[in-house]
C-alpha cells in the first residue's frame, strides 16, 4: 500500500504540475474526481476480500487512491483559498480528519451489529466519495482574486 501511495503521489504531483503549466487548465478538479470515484470504488469491492490475491489489489487501490488524496487537497486548497490562512484552514481539516478517523471504526461497527455483516455499511461509506464525484462534475472554478 505504501509503494501503491508513492506511485499515486509522483503521478499527481506531475499532472498538477503539468496542469499548472497549461494556463488555465485547473486539473486538479478531474484528479480529485478520479480520487474520489477510485475511494468509492475500493470501498465497494472490499467486501469481496477474502484471498491474499484480492487483498494486495485492494491495498494498491487503497494505496493509489489515498496518495492522491493527500497531494490534490493541498494543492487545492492553496489554490482555492490563498496562502494568507492556509495552516488554519489544513489544521481545521486535519480535526475533522481526525474525528472520522475516530467514528469511522464506531459507524463500521454500528453497520455490523445492525446489519450482521460488514458489506451493507461499506456499500453506504462507498456512497460518500461516489456522490462528492458527481458533486464535483458541478462545480465550477471560482473566480479569480484580485492580488492585494
Amino acid at each position: 500500500m505504501g509503494c501503491a501511495q508513492a506511485v499515486a503521489n509522483l503521478a499527481a504531483g506531475n499532472v498538477l504540475d503539468w496542469g499548472r503549466r497549461k494556463k488555465g487548465c485547473f486539473v486538479a478538479k478531474y484528479v480529485l474526481l478520479c480520487v474520489n470515484l477510485s475511494s468509492g470504488l475500493v470501498f465497494l469491492f472490499l467486501p469481496s476480500v477474502v484471498t491474499t490475491d484480492r487483498a494486495i489489489a485492494f491495498g494498491i487501490g487503497f494505496g493509489l487512491s489515498q496518495g492522491a488524496r493527500s497531494l490534490v487537497y493541498a494543492t487545492l486548497y492553496a489554490e482555492l483559498f490563498g496562502r494568507t490562512h492556509l495552516g488554519a484552514i489544513q489544521g481545521t481539516n486535519q480535526s475533522v480528519g481526525i474525528l472520522g478517523t475516530g467514528l469511522g471504526p464506531f459507524i463500521l461497527g454500528l453497520g455490523y451489529d445492525f446489519f450482521g455483516s460488514f458489506a451493507p455499511i461499506l456499500r453506504i461509506v462507498a456512497a460518500l466519495p461516489l456522490a462528492m464525484a458527481v458533486v464535483q462534475l458541478l462545480c465550477l472554478r471560482p473566480p479569480a482574486r484580485k492580488a492585494r
